[in-house]
């Protein structure tokens, strides 16, 4: 009976570490697949609608406990003057889904195009930052190499253009993402953004 208990209480044991080597995968594969630069130029010479936007998202902070990114949004046309810049923070929540959390830069001029460059990023702290409280976005795992999240109902507050709050959708593939931020007024209507469907991003080259 003893021996039992013993093989029993190591096969609980292997099964909790497996599953934490799991979550862990998760987040580090995601991670992977949003880090690089990406643009929607393919989009854009087949509908007017859209623009050619460049996206960055590089990798931060690698000696934290959670997983950090920088991101710098611009037209292609106008890279120095980003419309936005953000940090994410991806890391599992509580109903096991992976959740990226979005923080705005206090003093965003000084990271401008910093990117090329990761080491400044050590001499920032979390103090430079701030939470947007409501805007996670909320990650599944639809395939091994595809996820799809948005954030939650109206908890996305804003003031943007006319907008009383903001949702966003993405889908995220090893070479691609789609996202499509929307803001929309206190009685519901679409105010700015895309209106026809998500902006469809390209990787021309990945981050490590």
């Amino acid at each position: 009976m003893k021996t039992y208990f013993i093989i029993i209480t190591l096969l609980i044991s292997i099964s909790s570490i497996s599953q934490k080597e799991s979550k862990s995968s998760d987040v580090e594969r995601l991670v992977k697949y949003m880090s690089g630069k990406f643009d929607s130029s393919r989009q854009a010479q087949n509908y007017d609608e859209y623009k050619n936007i460049q996206l960055i998202m590089i990798p931060i902070w690698k000696d934290k406990d959670d997983h950090w990114l920088y991101v710098e949004q611009a037209a292609a046309s106008n890279l120095n003057e980003p419309y936005r810049q953000r940090f994410y923070k991806i890391s599992k929540s509580e109903d096991n889904t992976i959740m990226s959390q979005v923080y705005e830069l206090n003093e965003p001029e000084k990271f401008i195009g910093k990117w090329k460059n990761p080491s400044f990023f050590n001499q920032i702290t979390k103090d430079d930052i701030t939470l947007k409280e409501g805007c996670a976005i909320y990650l599944t795992q639809e395939a091994r190499s595809f996820y799809k999240g948005s954030t939650k109902d109206k908890a996305c507050s804003s003031n943007l253009r006319g907008a009383s709050y903001v949702t966003s959708t993405v889908e995220i593939a090893p070479e691609m993402l789609s996202s499509w931020d929307r803001g929309f007024d206190e009685n519901g209507n679409q105010v700015w953004g895309a209106e026809s469907g998500a902006y469809n991003f390209i990787k021309v080259k990945s981050f490590k």
